[in-house]
């Protein structure tokens, strides 16, 4: 008898056990491979896998097109953006097949295009599908990956035929072999049948069917063709997702909503089939017309689907997956921005339009407000950098911030309010109060001209700015010991003192030491007065703006030739000739401390990214310590004069004078110290890269 109760419980343990185990089920490495655009049932698949990510059930690897339309790409990275996920990998095939889509398509994929942020502006922005299924595939487990294809095969034909490279000594066959678990294709009418998905590139088609040595399940066109979703998210009171907005163009002419032929393939790929349908084990016929027969054997290596569930009870489920809404945080996390940049059009240093696209390449930031910083002396007001902004933003498809003119004069002494100057001249301020009132959060605020307007918002309003200001990055000056001659400062020495005086949060990035050169290895190791600067040499721009797109290349040209042509029409010219001249850089490092990226060696060069997708490229364990924000105790006096005329004016201008003490203790002013002796060529790596991938 006790044995038999023994026995007993142990059989509730095992059950006990086995339970837990299915309820914390590992998530499914899912590559989704898609021909987003040429329909719509693309975007609620892809949409329920993000939901089924969500839910801890998959685990999306990459999500790449087998075409290389511009539109479909831009489609994916839409969706991929929306649910916080705008670091996946995409790809496409090189030399693949396009499809421009016209009518509704179009409609819909400008709209997604328009209406959401997305990282893809060119073609050239994708990468090729191949290196990407190749990359992703050797760095994963042993046949731990579903691939999930709801397009034509193409991508996939091209892996099995790839030979080895960096990622993997194995070809593509026995990459596949060795890492992919399945295949789920929807492809095929069973069956027999000829579907478009299968036929539309045959010959790829046909080389997956034989050659794809992994199990196949056939999600086949009679499946996805009997459930009809769409038309309840339609109807719902959900807003502004990339699946709703597809659904209600889409629905003036499909009301009842649109077949669920790609649905169906991810349902199964993550979920399985146990639950929803049954299936017919055997073999795939293909011919070359594109059709395809069946062939039963209770051995064979593929599998397509029959009807378990009921139709209705199958559409809620697919429904339901398609009318998620990102989880809380999920939904990618911008840091909201305050940014005051004497950016003039023409040009006082074209710095500042790299400032420019540097800061929306990371699209790390949510600009709030754009400050017009006026302190250049002899400029026109009306000179304003607005011509190169709207260019930014026609180029980022961002639209364009609120922006202002600041202060033109000086400041007169560290508690000066600025209120005494011309009112055309108060909107900057005054556009710094109103953001910060209004914010729901601290905000980040990143000078890189004078700090005029910043320091008059903090003489007006104090406690709003020790309330509200998450950071202050302050770009100017010369390093925590001695007199502050450089420009930022020359220009407004009072606004200066004003704000590294303020007890706000200061990240101080000076601009130069006491000398206009970075610091030597040697420097570098003692810790050298020389070394805390931002400053860096770009030594040829053509080499660094190569690999950007073509109205990125227009933007500088544009600047740098200080046109006067119709701005946003200039950026669609066939690109002229970029200078090989050098270019002196001030603000990448401070940016990107800003943005929380971290600089990693990577393939012979450095690249700059969130920690998140140092994981997701497998480098999180390259990372670089290039820089690094010290704690410094500063003393200041504005009453030492200078002995010689400095940037045009005449002697007798005061001039800060900082006394710096390093600290353990936090301290309201970190200063920048760059630790690497390679910090200007690892700088220039990274800005490259920044510019040219984004």
């Amino acid at each position: 008898m006790k044995r038999i109760g023994f026995i007993f419980i142990l059989a509730l343990v095992v059950m006990a056990v086995h339970s837990c185990g299915d309820s914390k089920k590992a998530p499914v490495s899912i590559i989704f491979d898609t021909d987003m655009g040429c329909d719509y049932d693309d975007v609620g698949a892809l949409t329920m896998l993000h939901a089924l990510a969500d839910s801890g059930e998959a685990r999306i690897l990459a999500t790449v097109v087998c075409l290389q339309s511009l539109g479909q790409n831009i489609g994916t990275d839409v969706i991929n953006h929306y649910y916080g996920r705008p670091d996946l990998p995409l790809g496409r095939p090189i030399n693949g097949m396009s499809n421009d889509c016209e009518g509704t398509a179009a409609k819909w994929m400008a709209a997604l295009d328009t209406h959401f942020p997305h990282r893809v502006r060119t073609i050239d922005d994708v990468p090729d599908a191949v290196e990407v299924y190749r990359r992703i595939l050797a760095g994963e487990p042993d046949t731990s990956v579903v691939v999930v294809t709801v397009g034509a095969l193409t991508n996939l034909s091209n892996l099995l035929q790839s030979p080895p490279d960096k990622y993997s000594p194995l070809d593509g066959k026995q990459l596949v072999a060795k890492k992919v678990k399945r295949l789920v294709a929807m492809a095929g009418t069973f069956p027999e049948g000829r579907e478009s998905n299968a036929s539309w590139d045959a010959p790829s088609s046909a080389i997956v069917f034989e050659q794809w040595t992994p199990p196949i399940i056939f999600s086949g066109w009679e499946t996805g063709n009997e459930i009809v979703t769409g038309k309840r998210l339609r109807e719902s009171g959900i807003q502004n997702t990339p699946a709703k907005e597809v659904y209600t163009i889409c629905g003036e002419h499909q009301p009842r909503g649109r077949e669920s032929w790609d649905q169906t393939a991810v349902l199964v790929a993550v979920r399985g089939t146990d639950r929803y349908f049954n299936t017919v084990k055997g073999w795939i016929k293909f011919e070359e017309d594109g059709s395809n027969s069946w062939q039963d054997d209770p051995n064979g290596n593929h599998e397509y689907l029959t009807w378990k569930m009921p139709v209705d009870e199958l559409t809620k489920v697919i429904e339901d997956l398609m009318m998620h809404e990102p989880v809380t945080g999920q939904k990618t996390k911008r840091i909201p921005l305050i940014y005051s940049s004497d950016l003039y059009h023409p040009h006082g240093d074209p710095d500042d339009h790299y400032d420019l696209a540097m800061l929306n390449a990371l699209d790390a930031f949510e600009v709030k407000a754009h400050i017009f910083d006026l302190s250049i002396p002899g400029r026109n007001p009306d000179e304003y950098g607005l011509a190169p902004l709207r260019q930014m933003a026609a180029i980022a498809n961002k639209p364009l911030p609120p922006y202002a003119v600041g202060l033109r004069d000086a400041l007169a002494s560290p508690d000066d309010k600025g209120e005494n100057q011309p009112q055309e001249y108060q909107k900057g301020v005054e556009l710094v109060l109103k953001t910060l009132r209004e914010a729901d959060e601290k905000v980040t605020l990143f000078l890189i001209g004078s700090c005029r307007d910043f320091a008059a918002a903090y003489n007006r309003e104090p406690e709003l700015l020790k309330q509200k200001v998450a950071a202050v990055y302050v770009n100017a000056g010369n390093g925590p010991d001695g007199i502050q001659v450089e420009w930022n400062v020359f220009v407004d020495p009072q606004a200066y003192v004003c704000l590294m005086n303020s007890g706000l949060p200061i990240y101080w990035s000076p601009c130069f030491s006491k000398e206009e050169h970075t610091a030597t290895p040697q420097e570098v190791a003692e810790q050298s007065t020389q070394a805390f600067n931002t400053y860096f040499v770009v030594p040829n721009q053509a080499e660094l703006l190569k690999n950007t797109s073509n109205k990125v290349k227009n933007f500088f040209t544009y600047a740098l030739s200080k046109s006067q042509e119709e701005p946003l029409q200039y950026l669609n010219r066939s690109p002229e000739s970029l200078p090989e001249t050098p270019r002196s850089m001030w603000c990448t490092a401070p940016f990107l401390h800003a943005a929380g990226w971290k600089i990693y060696a990577h393939n012979n060069h450095y690249i700059a990214c969130p920690p998140e997708k140092a994981k997701t490229l497998g480098i999180a364990d390259k990372e670089v310590a290039v820089y690094e924000y010290k704690n410094v105790l500063l003393t200041s006096t504005a009453a030492e004069e200078s002995t010689s005329e400095q940037f045009g004016f005449a002697k007798g201008r005061n001039s800060p004078v900082f006394k710096g003490v390093f600290t353990d203790s936090d301290a309201p002013v970190k200063v920048f110290r760059y630790i690497h002796p390679e910090f200007n060529e690892i700088m220039v790596s990274v800005l490259a890269n920044i510019l040219g991938t984004n």
